[in-house]
Parts: structure tokens; C-alpha cells; sequence
């Protein structure tokens, strides 16, 4: 019975929502609609009353343009009766035809009463220029220059002009007021627009806020409890659940979502004791292979050192391969054993102050014979003291591995330069190479356990060096970047919490520790790091370049 009512509910809400999400779109459609006409319409008054403001600003320009040409001739017809000379008669012939074309054009846009008032003053206009004008013109031409000045001073063509200026400015008044009421009516249709417009506006906002609201007390409370839920198991919480409720898709969900956390911690528990019996076979069958493996190489050292007797060349160069295969192979186990012990946490770091320039001095000391074989040297950038807290041997492995790392991949005869310096309140820590690089496909994945690019086949390695330097960084609440492009060397930085230090001291203020000082100054000129573009690309090389420079490199992907 419960089961029934439960359901029947259910499809209640479920109808009821779907018959409320018709209803809205419906009643969305119709106000849209209903906004659609009514902008049209507007838009089509806009339209009219702007063609209107259009035509009544031309008739103003076209009034301006009578007065102008009617001046113009004036003034011509006064020099050519004050000068008889025929040429400045042309403007008073030109003004007379543009007189006649203007109004034609201006009698074509008006409608009565304006209209009578456009003729009669373009009457008045044609009158002057003829009855004074013409005859003026007639004078000049008979050598009775004097009668055409007193044609143009006579109270005849005073009486014309005073008509023509008493209908110029009724029609011109009449012409701006005409413009003036054009305007107000653009100003109107737009205030009217306008108001359609926010009454619109209110009536889309007060449904759609309707809807709104039914939808959050309906819907959006329960999708928030599942979002809770869902953060919840993604940052760990296996116990994360919700109360399905709301309409009946969500409640699906709900129960859906609540289903798949209990797989997932169900699955969580088994890797979990997967993981865990992986970390102890792991730890198990390194320490039965180190007992064996310490005792072959002491074996092996003791034939290299003739402890058994002087060895012929071929038996000398056997056992020197095998010691060196029997010291990887208890590199490898060493590795095994400490990614074992991070993976399940049994590594613990105990903080003291430790001095990066210090503990970096120390590594290039220990590293130098290995760069020497293949000719590879270790500069170290001299920054002054940097204290960090941490463990000095765990920050020690991580070091160390990175710059065995650069050494490793370098070209022979080629520098790795190593920088420390401070910035932000952090250590810093860079290892520079010029070696085969990384594709930038690999990045992302290049510091996960035995992940080893394609780029390093041929470079002997387990994949594990990377992963357990990041595992020791992040131990120390730092962080690993990478930055390389395939075939111009990689840079492996290292962000530490600075403990303390006198200041930030830039890497464009340091000096290489053992490295020449060509292209170094410590008085604010910046130092770049090399890249050597000849085939050995020593400290030598960089020196005779007059300095170092960073090589290119890809956008930093954190590791």
C-alpha cells in the first residue's frame, strides 16, 4: 500500500510538473509573441515619424538653399551693373536656374497650406529677378549703366525685396516648426517603445520568476542535495548518500546516485586491499632480492679487485657488466621499496631547518664523477642561503634524482645547470638540460611509476625516479614542474615553502658556483642559461658565447 502511494504521488508531481512546464511554454510563446508584434509595429511608427523628421529637416536645408541662391544672384547682378563686365553676369544666370530647380524639389515635399506659402515666395523671388533683374541687365547692355544702378535702388525693387523677405520668413518659420513637430513626434514614439518595452519585460520577469519558483522548491533543493553528495564522494566521503525526493526523475536519480556510491565504496574496499597486498608483495620481494643482490655485488667487487686472482681482459670486462647490472638492479629494488613506502604511507618526513645551497653543494660533489664519464658537467648557480623545513635525506633522494635525471638524458660533453633562489615567499629549485627532451603528449603522464617516454628507450632507467621525487616534494607540501620540448633539453623545477631566508633573491643576482663568470653579473644584470648550439655545449662553449641562455620550452606542466 505504501509502494501505491508512493507512486501514485509521484506521477501526480511528474504530471503535475509536466503540465506546468506546457503551460509555461505556452504562456512564454504568447507573450513573446505578442512582444514580437508589438516591436514591430513600434518599429514601423519609429520608421514613418523618422521619414517624417527626414523630410521636414531636407525642406529646412531646401529653404536655406533658395535664400542662398537668391543672394548670390543679387550680389553678381550689383557687379555686373557696378562693372558692365559680362563674365560676372554667369553666377546671376546659374543662381536663376537653381533657383527654379530647388523649388521644384521643395514644391514636391510639401502639402497645403505650406505649399501656397513655398509658390508665393518663389513667385516673389521669380518677380524681383525679372521685373529688376532682367531689366537691370538690359540697361548694362545698352551702355546705360547709370539707369540699371537706379532700376536697383528704385522703390520699385525695395517693394519686391521687402515681399520677398516678408515671405521668405513665414515660410521659413513655418518650415522649422514643421521640423520642430516631426522631432517630438520621433521623441514620443520612442518614449512609447520605450514603455512597451519594460511592460514586456515586467510581464516575461513575473512568469518566468513564477516558474522559478515552483522549480527550486520542486527541483533545485533536491539537485543541490545530490551536488553536496556528489562533492562529498568525489573528495572521499564514501558514506555520502541523499533522501530521494522532488519529482520522479529526481528521485530516480537519487536512488541511482545512492546506488552507485554503494559500488563505489564497495570497489574502493577491494583496491583498496588490492593496493595493500600489491605494497606488500612488492615491499616483500624486494627485501628477499636485497639480501641476494648485496651479496652478489660484494662477490663482484671482490673479482674486480683480484681478491680471486688477476683476471684475463675478457673475464674483467664480464664482471664489470655484471657488477654494473647487479648495482641497477639494487637501484631498482632501492626504488621499489620507497615507492612501496610512500604508496602506503609508512614514509615519514621529519622537518628540520635544512640549507638548499648546502644540500645542492653536496650533490654535485657526488654527481660530478658520474657527469665525468660522458663528459657532462653540473654547474650550480650560487644563491646565497635558502632555508627550507624538511627532511634532508628525503629532499636529498628527490634532488638527487632529478639531477641524476638531467645528467642522465644530457648529450655528452653538454652542461646541466643547477639554480636556487627565492621568489614569492618560496624555494625554488630548477635543473636545466640540453638532453633529448620530452613529446609533449608525454608530459602529463611523465612523473606516474614506471612511465617512461618513448623518447628514453635507449636510455637505461625504470620509470621511477620522477615518481618518488614527486611523492618526496609533495611530502614537504611543495610541488614538481616540468617544462621541455623534444630534442632541446627539459627543466625540472622544484616550489618548497620557504622557511627563512634574508630576502628574494632572484636567479638574475646569482653566480655560478665553479662555472666560469662570462656571461654572469651580480650588480642587477640578469644571467640567462645556455643553450650551447655547438656539439659539445660545455661550461667552456658557454663561456666562449659570452653568457648563458635559457632554452626554449614548452608552456610548464605540473607533474
Amino acid at each position: 500500500m505504501a509502494i501505491d502511494e508512493v507512486n501514485t504521488g509521484g506521477t501526480r508531481e511528474k504530471q503535475s510538473f509536466r503540465r506546468l512546464i506546457r503551460f509555461s511554454i505556452s504562456a512564454q510563446v504568447t507573450v513573446i509573441v505578442v512582444i514580437v508584434a508589438f516591436a514591430i509595429w513600434g518599429a514601423l511608427q519609429t520608421t514613418d515619424r523618422s521619414n517624417d523628421l527626414k523630410q521636414a529637416s531636407g525642406n529646412v536645408l531646401l529653404m536655406q538653399g533658395l535664400t542662398q541662391e537668391f543672394d548670390r544672384s543679387r550680389a553678381s547682378l550689383r557687379q555686373y551693373v557696378a562693372s558692365g563686365d559680362a563674365f560676372v553676369l554667369g553666377p546671376f544666370t546659374q543662381s536663376r536656374r537653381q533657383l527654379t530647380v530647388i523649388s521644384n524639389v521643395l514644391f514636391a515635399n510639401l502639402e497645403p497650406p505650406t505649399l501656397d506659402r513655398a509658390r508665393a515666395y518663389n513667385q516673389a523671388l521669380q518677380s524681383y529677378l525679372v521685373d529688376i533683374g532682367d531689366n537691370a541687365v538690359a540697361a548694362v547692355k545698352r551702355g546705360e549703366r547709370g539707369e540699371a544702378r537706379e532700376i536697383l535702388v528704385s522703390p520699385e525693387a525695395a517693394k519686391q525685396f521687402d515681399t520677398v523677405l516678408t515671405n521668405g520668413s513665414a515660410l521659413r518659420d513655418e518650415l522649422a516648426d514643421a521640423q520642430v513637430d516631426a522631432d517630438r513626434a520621433v521623441a514620443r514614439r520612442q518614449a512609447i517603445n520605450v514603455a512597451l518595452i519594460m511592460i514586456a519585460a515586467l510581464i516575461m520577469l513575473g512568469s518566468g520568476l513564477g516558474v522559478l519558483f515552483w522549480i527550486r522548491k520542486k527541483m533545485m533543493v533536491p539537485l543541490e542535495n545530490l551536488a553536496v553528495a556528489s562533492r562529498k564522494l568525489g573528495h572521499g566521503d564514501l558514506s555520502a548518500r541523499v533522501d530521494p525526493g522532488g519529482v520522479q526523475e529526481i528521485a530516480l536519480t537519487g536512488s541511482a546516485f545512492n546506488q552507485m556510491a554503494d559500488e563505489i565504496e564497495q570497489h574502493v574496499g577491494q583496491m583498496h586491499d588490492l593496493s595493500a597486498a600489491r605494497s606488500r608483495f612488492v615491499s616483500s620481494v624486494s627485501h628477499e632480492l636485497r639480501t641476494p643482490i648485496t651479496s652478489l655485488r660484494g662477490y663482484l667487487e671482490l673479482l674486480e679487485n683480484g681478491e680471486a686472482g688477476q683476471l684475463e681482459p675478457d673475464q674483467a670486462k664480464y664482471v664489470e657488466i655484471a657488477g654494473r647490472n647487479a648495482r641497477q638492479l639494487d637501484d631498482l629494488i632501492n626504488d621499489l621499496l620507497t615507492m612501496s613506502r610512500v604508496q602506503s604511507g609508512r614514509i615519514t618526513v621529519k622537518p628540520e631547518p635544512v640549507n638548499v645551497r648546502e644540500l645542492l653543494r653536496d650533490l654535485k660533489a657526488e654527481m660530478l664523477p658520474i657527469g665525468a664519464e660522458r663528459g657532462v658537467d653540473v654547474v650550480l648557480v650560487d644563491t646565497g642561503d635558502l632555508i627550507v623545513s624538511g627532511d634532508p635525506l628525503r629532499l636529498k633522494q628527490a634532488f638527487g634524482n632529478l639531477l641524476s635525471n638531467s645528467i642522465k638524458y644530457s648529450r655528452d660533453g653538454q652542461a646541466v645547470i643547477v639554480r636556487a633562489f627565492a621568489v614569492n615567499r618560496q624555494a625554488v629549485v630548477s635543473f636545466v638540460d640540453w638532453g633529448v627532451g620530452i613529446p609533449r603528449e608525454d608530459l602529463p603522464q611523465i612523473a606516474e611509476p614506471f612511465f617512461r617516454s618513448n623518447s628514453s628507450d635507449r636510455i637505461p632507467g625504470t620509470g621511477l625516479g620522477l615518481a618518488i621525487a614527486k611523492q618526496m616534494v609533495e611530502l614537504h607540501g611543495g610541488r614538481l614542474a616540468v617544462e621541455s620540448e623534444f630534442g632541446s633539453g627539459s627543466t625540472f623545477t622544484v616550489y618548497l615553502p620557504l622557511q627563512g631566508t634574508a630576502g628574494d633573491v632572484q636567479p638574475d643576482s646569482a653566480q655560478p658556483d665553479g662555472a666560469p663568470t662570462a656571461g654572469a653579473q651580480t650588480d642587477g644584470v640578469q644571467m640567462d642559461i645556455a643553450r650551447p648550439d655547438d656539439a659539445f655545449g660545455s661550461v667552456e662553449a658557454a663561456e666562449a658565447s659570452g653568457g648563458f641562455q635559457e632554452p626554449e620550452a614548452s608552456k610548464p606542466v605540473e607533474s
